[in-house]
């Protein structure tokens, strides 16, 4: 029996197989400067850039992402696995890819300590695995780390751009790609990872100031009624009542706090109006016909964005639609009443 015979049927010929017909089809959809970076151990990096190399894309880099906690070799046989590869390859020999090369050079890369400051960016990444607050809701089994993504969106995407990832899983690159202003598609077929991601969306919002309870962002407010709530029973947060506004009740106006941060204020019903009035000198009158009251508002520092929440619930069968008609002319209408206060605003129904 040949070799080739063997390779043809032995479990790794249908590794390969599996391979070349996604990176085929992610060829096939590339644009023309885009590039593709896969990531993976041992297992599997080897064949996908064989691959690559069969498909003739240009291979640009193979990146080392080293893991400083990594987990202990248990068995004690061979060497500690601390890291992982990372492909980075172009559409073929001709294109013009994109590498944000100030970026990688000058920028403050503070979980990295192998990055010297003003240097150039080398191929060995030193960023720890997941951090926790990452892994509140649960984890995927190869989940990667915030940090590791938002690194190569920045250095291989510009804003605007659009971003696939084949295998989602917790959704971390849609995250990354949410913090830095490009546009997201991911392909799950796992439901419990699919469901995770979504999860991730809250917690991620207010640490980095992104996210919205819209559509587009897929936020979900999954088990939970209102964000005081929510936000109690997160690990690093704090809720204090907000002092110096009078004509609150107790329960209508908070500062969120992390890690001792003061990162964002969350308002119920009639509490955002007596917050604009005291601090703002913002009269309502003068800009609607009819209050509007959400069920949460929540004011982000990080990124000066007021997000307006409606929780809208439905025990009987029949279309939600009509529930969803009016969001875009109340979203204009809270942009009417804000629009002194120069912030961005996102409105949306959970």
């Amino acid at each position: 029996m040949s070799k080739n015979t063997v390779f043809r049927k032995a479990p790794v010929f249908e590794n390969y197989k599996f391979h070349q017909k996604w990176i085929k089809e992610c060829k096939r959809i590339l644009k023309p400067n885009g590039t593709l970076i896969i990531t993976g151990t041992y297992h599997s990096i080897y064949i996908c850039g064989f691959i690559l190399q069969e498909l003739n894309f240009r291979i640009l880099n193979n990146i080392a992402w080293y893991k400083p906690n990594c987990t202990p070799n248990i068995g004690c046989r061979n060497f500690t696995a601390s890291h992982e590869t990372l492909i980075w390859a172009k559409k073929d020999s001709n294109s013009k890819h994109v590498f944000n090369y100030k970026d990688m050079k000058y920028s403050k890369w503070e979980e990295n300590n192998f990055k010297n400051e003003d240097k150039q960016m080398r191929i060995v990444w030193a960023i720890t695995t997941p951090k926790p607050f990452e892994k509140i809701y649960g984890k995927h089994p190869s989940q990667k780390p915030l940090d590791l993504l938002k690194r190569i969106i920045i250095a291989c995407t510009n804003e605007n751009d659009i971003v696939l990832d084949p295998f989602m899983g917790s959704g971390t690159t849609g995250l990354a790609c949410k913090i830095n202003n490009r546009n997201f598609i991911g392909i799950e077929n796992n439901i419990e990872y699919f469901n995770l991601s979504k999860k991730d969306w809250m917690i991620i919002m207010v640490k980095n100031g992104i996210g919205g309870a819209n559509t587009k962002t897929g936020l979900a407010f999954e088990g939970e009624k209102e964000l005081y709530s929510f936000f109690k029973k997160q690990e690093n947060y704090e809720i204090k009542n907000m002092i110096g506004i009078h004509n609150l009740k107790r329960n209508d106006a908070f500062e969120l706090f992390y890690m001792g941060e003061h990162v964002a204020n969350i308002f119920k019903k009639h509490a955002i109006y007596v917050y604009l009035e005291r601090h703002h000198n913002l009269n309502w009158n003068y800009f609607l016909s009819k209050k509007l009251l959400p069920d949460d508002s929540i004011f982000v520092y990080k990124n000066n964005t007021f997000f307006v929440i409606e929780i809208k619930t439905q025990n009987v069968a029949g279309s939600v639609d009509e529930k969803l008609q009016t969001c875009d002319f109340k979203r204009k209408q809270w942009q009417k009443l804000l629009s002194i206060l120069n912030c961005k605003i996102e409105y949306g129904i959970g």
